[in-house]
């Protein structure tokens, strides 16, 4: 469990499990509703804590959609964005982050596996929802790497109350971060193929 200090903060109990959202208000596709209603449901400890502008009119048509949600609505908590380092200690204090469908995260992706906090993901077609899934896969974490929106859910509240299952995946991470740190020879690698791609010489 995280710091408590921020749960505190937050006015959370202490018990509460933290499923933190770090997306862009505008990257949380309607199928992602679900995904939050499921995880409220299968733990009564969950308190999904998003990011937001609360000027931001995405924050408003968001809300609206996850208000339907009843009773459970009310353990989802909106947190303004923060100065670098609250923003850090709140990312350490969570007990798994949720990446959103079809558009998941990039550079935040990286910093929060670097920092060995596991992201639950679920790869969509295009790229651009693949991302996590593609960093989990270098660092040799599969099992944050769902198969379904249940599935999805149900790692997500696996990850985040199974204490001895974290503190694994985040030895894990912290291991194999350096595979996701740029190098002379990955970056030899990504020239090779976009010179390839120039040639038309990838299928």
């Amino acid at each position: 469990v995280g710091d408590t200090s921020v749960r505190e903060t937050l006015g959370l109990p202490p018990q509460a499990k933290i499923y933190l959202c770090l997306h862009s208000i505008y990257k949380y596709h309607p199928d992602i509703d679900g995904m939050i209603a499921r995880v409220l449901a299968l733990d009564p400890h969950a308190h999904v804590v998003i990011l937001c502008n609360p000027e931001d009119p995405w924050w408003n048509v968001l809300w609206k959609r996850l208000n339907v949600l009843g009773e459970n609505a009310k353990r989802i908590v909106g947190v303004p964005r923060l100065n670098r380092s609250r923003y850090v200690g709140l990312v350490q204090s969570a007990d798994v982050v949720l990446d959103a469908p079809h558009h998941s995260c990039g550079v935040t992706a990286y910093e929060t596996l670097y920092m060995g906090v596991p992201i639950v993901t679920l790869p969509s077609e295009f790229m651009r929802g693949r991302m996590t899934s593609g960093i989990c896969e270098l660092m040799g974490a599969p099992e944050l790497i769902a198969t379904s929106a249940e599935d999805y859910a149900q790692r997500a509240v696996r990850v985040a109350n199974e204490p001895a299952e974290r503190a694994k995946i985040k030895h894990r991470l912290l291991a194999e971060r350096e595979a996701i740190v740029g190098t002379p020879a990955r970056a030899a690698g990504l020239f090779t193929v976009l010179a390839q791609l120039s040639r038309n010489e990838v299928n």
